[in-house]
């Protein structure tokens, strides 16, 4: 008979390891828990402090390269924007560009070159400006022809700005004002001060007045206006009516900005009444102009000695020189039906020589 191990002896024998086999599975159990996977708290996969928020300028820093993108590869225009590319400028590199606008403006009393702020600046921005500039001076063109229908649909006479004042009349018709387009300095301060150093915000590159007499006139001639820019097809791209939300320094105006559909340049319009316009072009414009830089710093938080004080009564004396106007033109003439353009340019728009006597077809308002 076959001898066989007794298996309750052979389950009862302890096994013995060699010395050296003790050494290797030490030295394998600690290569095998170096790889086994760690506690969820001990992975190197979160930061080790709290989680940053993107800050305003990297926002802004995407939006306008995707923006840029666009434009560049495939002329995208931006809803808002002109048809240039967007610019980029932090925060901090606009507040030194202002203050150093200040600086070498004496406040913005005087002019100022406008070299040494670029070099403050990214190139592209004095690229974005500069090409502004020149495709306005190339749509003036297409917006004056906007400009010569709508006259034709008001009846009323186009004039340009320098001579204004000094054609007016209170005749119950309304007069077309053609403003020269928006230099490059004032493109560069608005971009800086007001829309976040992004150039192709700028949207009263080309500009009009139409002024009537009364204020009840305004509405008249903004519906009109809109019908008018409807029909043809033409974007409008903002309203805004001062009229009904006066600001502080108590100016009115009623602004309409649409895009032309060649150049697609957006243009603005602004439904005046004669008696503030004149207030803005004799004493307001003046006012304004030399503290406009100062206290659109003071508004972007850069405080100069004396700017508050200067802004605050700039603002209290043209207050009180709108409201005296906004009073005396509601005792002026309304529009009447069939009024016609009897003191003006209307047979060719800014063309030179004296005031002719030629009507436009009349219009249909209610007297």
């Amino acid at each position: 008979m076959e001898d066989r191990p007794d298996e309750q002896s052979t389950a009862a024998r302890p096994v013995r390891i060699p010395a050296w086999g003790c050494g290797l599975l030490l030295v394998v159990s600690l290569l095998l828990g170096s790889c086994a996977p760690s506690r969820l708290a001990d992975l190197p996969d979160r930061p080790a402090g709290p989680i940053k928020a993107a800050s305003d300028d990297e926002v802004q820093r995407q939006a306008i390269s995707a923006l840029r993108d666009g434009f560049l590869q495939r002329k995208e225009v931006g809803d808002g924007h002109q048809p240039v590319a967007p610019t980029f400028v932090t925060k901090a590199t606009r507040f030194e560009a202002v203050r150093l606008m200040l600086s070498i403006s004496r406040m913005g009393a005087r002019p100022y070159d406008l070299d040494a702020v670029y070099r403050q600046l990214d190139p592209s921005f004095q690229i974005g400006a500069q090409r502004l500039r020149a495709i306005g001076t190339n749509g003036e063109l297409e917006f004056e022809e906007v400009l010569k229908e709508l006259a034709s649909s008001l009846g009323a006479c186009v004039v340009p700005v320098a001579q204004f004042a000094s054609e007016l009349r209170y005749d119950g018709a309304p007069v077309i004002i053609v403003a020269p387009t928006k230099g490059e300095r004032r493109i560069v301060e608005k971009a800086l001060t007001h829309l976040l150093g992004d150039v192709s915000l700028v949207q009263d590159l080309v500009r009009g007045s139409v002024a009537v007499d009364h204020p009840d006139d305004v509405r008249i001639v903004a519906d009109r206006t809109l019908a008018m820019l409807r029909e043809r097809s033409i974007e409008i791209v903002e309203v805004e009516d001062h009229f009904t939300n006066v600001g502080s320094g108590g100016y009115r105006d009623f602004q309409i900005n649409f895009r032309l559909p060649r150049t697609r340049i957006i243009g603005e319009l602004q439904l005046h009444v004669k008696d503030l316009l004149v207030v803005k072009q004799r004493v307001g414009h003046g006012v304004y102009e030399r503290a406009r830089l100062a206290c659109a710093a003071m508004d972007m938080g850069i405080m100069a000695p004396n700017v508050s004080v200067v802004c605050a009564r700039n603002a209290r004396e043209m207050a009180a020189s709108y409201n005296r106007a906004y009073r005396r033109s509601s005792l002026r003439p309304r529009i009447r039906a069939g009024t016609v353009c009897r003191q003006g340019r209307s047979a060719g728009l800014l063309n030179a020589g004296p005031w002719t006597d030629v009507p436009v077809p009349p219009v249909s308002f209610v007297p």
